[in-house]
């Protein structure tokens, strides 16, 4: 996905959030808005939950390869 970003128009923002200092990250992909709500530990990981969010939204989630799901 990140190799098709601007072609999909897609950017994030990430913020702290004050209450437990933890990132949160939106992901806009075609004017549509995806977040988790789960804070984590960094941006960078803030942003790949954020990207997974949208795959799941999208209804793409199936073309990721391998096994993500927690057991």
């Amino acid at each position: 996905m990140l190799n098709h970003r601007k072609s999909l128009g897609a950017h994030n923002l990430a913020h702290v959030r004050r209450e437990d200092k933890r990132f949160v990250s939106t992901i806009c992909v075609n004017d549509k808005k995806y977040r988790s709500i789960v804070g984590q530990p960094n941006v960078r990981m803030s942003e790949q939950v954020a990207a997974l969010a949208a795959l799941h939204g999208m209804n793409i989630r199936c073309r990721l390869e391998g096994n993500w799901e927690e057991d």
